[in-house]
This record gives C-alpha cells, sequence and structure tokens, in this order.
C-alpha cells in the first residue's frame, strides 16, 4: 500500500471462490461453488504477511492508520488461529548500518511490507519497511516453537529522501525495496507517482535499480540470484518483470489494483490489490475513521515462466493488500481492517481456470 489481540472466528461466505484438487490455489482463485467456511484471525491492518518457522506461524504487519493509531508486528499460530503482538528483544548480534544503534521501540515501530530470508547460520531473518521514527529497513531473528519471537539485529536506514514499501532479499544478501519517494540520485520527478526499485549490498550501500523507474511501485518478489524481479505499478494495474541481466521488461495488467506480492507454492505468484481507482483507495487510507464504500479486494494466480494471468477472483474482504497461501487456506491481509481473512480451500468440486 502507497500511502493486541488473540483468537479467531468463523465466518460464513457464499459465492465467493472454488477450489480444484489439481492445484489447491489454482482451485481457491476460480472454482464458482459456494465456500463452505472461512475464519478470521484478529489482526487489525494486516497491511502484509509473511510464512515463517517451517509454516507453523504467521507474521502480520499491522500498519498505523485509520482507527489504529499504533502499528506493529503480530504472530498468528496457523493451526490455532492465535495471535499475539510481538515486543521484539534486543540482540547484541550483527549491526547492519552504524547510524543504526538502537532498535525502534515498539510503541513507535510503523510497520508497511515485510519479507524473510534465511542467514549463513541457517536462522530465518525477518526483514521490515517501516516509518515510525526512522524510514528504515528494521532486521530481526526469528526464534519459533510454541511461540514466536524476534530479536533485532539491527537496520538499513534508506537514503535521504526515499520511501519504502515492499522489501525482498536474495540469496546473496543484496537487499531490494521498492522506492516512492525521491529519487536517490537527486533527477527531479517527473510525476508524483514515480518510483523505482533501490538494492543495497554490502560495501557499495544503496543504488538504483537500472531501468526500474516504475508508476507507483509496490509488492516486490526477487528470483534466488537477484536478477528477475517481479514489482507492481500499484495505480496502473500492472505487474512488471524486469530481467536485471537482459534488461528486458515485460508488463501484465490486472483488473485490480495489484498491493504486495507473495510467492505461490509451487513458485508461481500470487498478487493480491484492490477494485477501485488510486483516488478512492487514498481516501480510504487517509480516513481517520471508516472508508466511506466497501472495497473488494482481487486475487490472482501468474505463472512466473510464461509470466500470463493463470485465474483471477474477486473476494470479500475489505481493503485487501496481500494474499497468502498457508497451508489449505488463503489469508488475504487488509490494510485497513479488524482481521485477516482466512478462505477455506477444501471442497470436492472440480472447476476449470477462466
Amino acid at each position: 500500500m502507497l500511502v493486541e489481540g488473540s483468537g479467531l472466528g468463523t465466518l460464513r461466505l457464499q459465492n465467493i471462490f472454488g477450489c480444484s484438487q489439481r492445484l489447491l490455489l489454482l482451485a481457491i482463485l476460480t472454482c464458482a461453488v459456494p465456500l463452505a467456511a472461512a475464519r478470521t484471525l484478529n489482526v487489525p491492518n494486516a497491511e502484509d504477511l509473511a510464512l515463517v518457522d517451517g509454516g507453523r506461524w504467521v507474521v502480520a504487519s499491522s500498519m498505523p492508520g485509520g482507527a489504529l493509531s499504533q502499528g506493529g508486528l503480530y504472530a498468528v499460530n496457523v493451526a490455532t488461529g492465535d495471535a499475539h503482538r510481538i515486543t521484539p528483544l534486543r540482540d547484541s548480534g550483527l549491526r547492519r548500518d552504524p547510524a543504526c544503534r538502537e532498535p525502534v521501540a515498539a510503541g513507535q515501530l510503523a510497520p508497511h511490507g515485510i519479507s524473510t530470508s534465511v542467514a549463513k547460520d541457517g536462522s530465518e531473518l525477518l526483514w521490515v519497511v517501516n516509518h515510525g521514527v526512522r524510514e528504515s529497513i528494521e532486521i530481526y531473528r526469528i526464534s519459533g516453537g510454541k511461540t514466536l519471537g524476534l530479536s533485532w539485529q539491527g537496520c538499513l536506514l534508506l537514503p535521504a529522501g526515499a520511501m519504502g514499501n515492499a522489501v525482498a532479499v536474495d540469496a546473496q544478501g543484496q537487499v531490494f525495496v521498492t522506492n516512492y519517494g525521491a529519487s536517490i540520485s537527486g533527477t527531479p520527478k517527473t510525476d508524483r507517482w514515480m518510483g523505482d526499485v533501490l538494492v543495497w549490498q554490502r560495501g557499495r550501500g544503496w543504488q538504483a535499480v537500472a531501468g526500474s523507474d516504475i508508476f507507483a511501485p509496490n509488492g516486490l518478489l526477487v528470483s534466488t540470484d537477484g536478477q528477475q524481479l517481479y514489482v507492481n505499478s500499484w495505480a496502473a494495474g500492472q505487474v512488471l518483470h524486469l530481467d536485471r541481466a537482459t534488461g528486458e521488461r515485460q508488463t501484465l495488467t490486472l483488473p485490480f489494483l495489484p498491493d504486495n506480492l507473495r510467492w505461490g507454492a509451487a513458485g508461481e505468484i500470487v498478487a493480491a490489490g484492490l477494485y477501485a481507482t488510486a483516488t478512492e483507495v487514498a481516501r480510504c487510507v487517509m480516513a481517520s475513521g471508516p472508508c466511506e464504500r466497501h472495497i473488494a479486494t482481487g486475487a490472482a494466480l501468474i505463472g512466473v515462466t510464461d509470466f500470463t494471468v493463470k485465474c483471477q477472483r474477486k473476494t470479500p474482504l475489505h481493503m485487501g493488500t496481500v494474499a497468502l497461501r498457508v497451508a489449505d487456506e488463503l489469508w488475504l491481509g487488509p490494510v485497513r481492517g479488524d482481521a485477516i481473512l482466512a478462505l477455506d480451500g477444501r471442497s470436492p468440486a472440480w472447476d476449470q481456470c477462466r
């Protein structure tokens, strides 16, 4: 998106998704039969989601705004649906930027996009775009088990004027961020929506990715070697594929404004976003109370090899910005809303993707 509690409830839904035993996620996005049931997971303003600890937990980025004055990070137990707000501990480990000597206090953290990576020692790291106190990428080590905890490892300060949205890390430790703020080269913007992708490399700091000028850059995925980037041009309703090796650029248009991107179980891309205009979404995001109207969430399954849309569906969730495959469910997180919606994909029905 550009701009504490626990437990779960059960929500009856009709005439939304279907399912197919051929490919569960494909099925969730395509079948036309009524869905028997879904559950709600009590995390407010869950702008982004990440599956961690071998699929036992989901970390949610609770973004401040609307009726929510304080953001934070939540852990959701996949099996039970119980959620708790995480208070990260301080770790004396890695400090990636000398200017980052202290963590952002839990009450001042303003998280946005999140991502995970595996450290050299095999531990799992959480990367969080933060707007609170400083514009930064906060780095946490994940500890799983019966409860999920985070320990702060340091941060990467973004260049002056830059504003992060989504973050992704490749296998070599390069950190990529969509930037909807000022160009770090100092070049004036031709349009207020223009932005780009930044990459951080050890010893080199931040640089703009060549050829990554994008209208309203948002969600981001990166291949393990860092050569293939998938970036949402949010206000244009497009997903872009950037090949850093060849300079090739492909564009795919969706019927909604795509926000976050996530990898599916089979290596496909799952996009989520909103059926509205950029102005309508901005009006809702900036409102201090409830939105003027319901804005439906769209989800799409995109093939990587041929870069085509395999399936797409409108869902009942209001203001959803992320769709994440979690076991046999599809979790949808809203940037403005009280809870994550977990859609149940189990059904004997069959259907074709269309």
